[in-house]
């Protein structure tokens, strides 16, 4: 269309610059030169003189007219070349929207690109938040199952304490049976007795002499395995801040470049937006001119703003979510490095628990090999002492042997 008004445009120049043209060459007089070739001529007659003036006049008023016919096409054609330039302003401005209608369009569909990519950052976000929810939930269950296994191991543990406290008073009263034999030397047997108690002292010396072997070197294997827990639990803490700095670091830079590219965003929104205005102003200013009033596109105009404004608020609304959502991711992975961190010490504390329950049933096994060799001790004097002494005897290794079987089934029963 426009390539057509174009073209007449031109056509309609250059005729109008012909008949200029022609204009001019006939203001310029042709006729001068035959009329003073006719009153120079001496043969002419007068009538010929005046048939030929006549004729000459007839041209002049034809010319008259043929100019005022030109003039009025003249006219005319300006009025024409008006309303062609009106139109031709009146496609451009009609361009010029189509154009910002256009841009607009592309601005729209960049939000609309934008915002299903931050709806999609959304539904990942919220599918981390449950997995995490997820492994939330079973290290609460964990930390539940751990406490409890410490609380056996820690019941186990009274329970063991109280059967070391009580063969320790068993072993003391063992000691004070042997010392009251002192006074019954006088003969070989009194003797073959204080013999048997002295080895049985060398035996008990020899027990005690191991028994702090075995807590000593208890005590070494203690301090090697906390070292080994303190640095594994360091190893532990340095991976699990450095996977999780890493991961901050990259949700850091994450949030940078969505802040800049709603930043870029929010520029080419603003830019738009002012040179939208300056095409209105344009248009209104070209109206005025050309005394179009009616023909501003105001409601255009507002539409489209309408639309600015409701893509902007979709925008911040967006970045709103994002900005809570990452909050809740935060908090939620500062919890698992917590959970973490406890899960560790519990399972630090259950492993040494179960290395002093180790060293409570070593203990128990050497006060039990004690007692032991004890009892053969008692039974050995008790073949040469009184019948009274040999039923009391009985009576008490019996009581003894039953005390240790419930304590035995007690032990049993806590290791189950």
């Amino acid at each position: 269309m426009e390539k057509e008004y174009q073209e007449e445009i031109e056509e309609l120049k250059k005729e109008v610059g012909d008949l200029k043209h022609a204009l001019e060459k006939r203001r310029f007089d042709p006729h001068q030169e035959n009329i003073t070739n006719i009153t120079q001529d001496p043969n002419l007659s007068t009538t010929e003189i005046v048939q030929h003036i006549g004729q000459l006049q007839q041209q002049l008023e034809q010319c008259q007219h043929d100019l005022e016919v030109s003039e009025k096409k003249v006219s005319e054609l300006k009025s024409e070349n008006s309303q062609l330039r009106e139109r031709i302003d009146l496609l451009e401005i009609s361009k010029d929207n189509m154009i910002m209608n256009n841009t607009t369009d592309n601005v729209a569909h960049e939000l609309t690109l934008k915002i299903d990519n931050l709806t999609s950052q959304l539904i990942t976000e919220q599918s981390e938040r449950k997995k995490l929810q997820i492994l939330n939930c079973e290290k609460d269950e964990d930390l539940n199952s751990a406490r409890i296994n410490n609380r056996e191991l820690e019941i186990t543990v009274k329970n063991l304490r109280e059967v070391i406290s009580e063969l320790s008073m068993e072993l003391e009263a063992l000691k004070m049976q042997v010392g009251s034999v002192d006074n019954t030397r006088g003969n070989s047997l009194f003797s073959e007795v204080e013999d048997r108690r002295q080895r049985a002292e060398l035996l008990v010396k020899k027990q005690q002499e191991k028994i702090v072997e075995l807590e000593n070197k208890i005590s070494n294997i203690q301090s090697e395995s906390q070292k080994k827990l303190i640095q594994l639990q360091r190893e532990l803490d340095t991976n699990v801040t450095k996977i999780y700095r890493e991961y901050i670091g990259k949700l850091y830079a994450e949030n940078d470049r969505l802040t800049r590219e709603v930043a870029r965003l929010e520029s080419v929104e603003n830019w738009l937006r002012d040179e939208h205005l300056g095409k209105n102003k344009e248009k209104e200013r070209m109206s005025a001119a050309f005394g179009r009033d009616n023909f501003n596109q105001q409601n255009l105009v507002r539409a489209l703003e309408e639309r600015i404004v409701a893509y902007k608020c979709a925008t911040d609304k967006a970045k709103c979510e994002s900005t809570i959502l990452r909050e809740r991711l935060m908090s939620q992975f500062r919890a698992h490095y917590d959970l973490n961190l406890e899960l560790a010490q519990q399972r630090s504390l259950a492993k040494s628990l179960s290395q002093e329950l180790q060293m409570v049933k070593l203990a128990a096994n050497n006060n039990k090999e004690n007692q032991e060799d004890f009892k053969k001790l008692s039974f050995e004097e008790s073949a040469y002492s009184s019948p009274i002494k040999d039923s009391a005897v009985k009576e008490k290794t019996f009581a003894e042997e039953q005390q240790e079987k419930s304590e035995e089934d007690k032990i049993e029963c806590n290791q189950s």
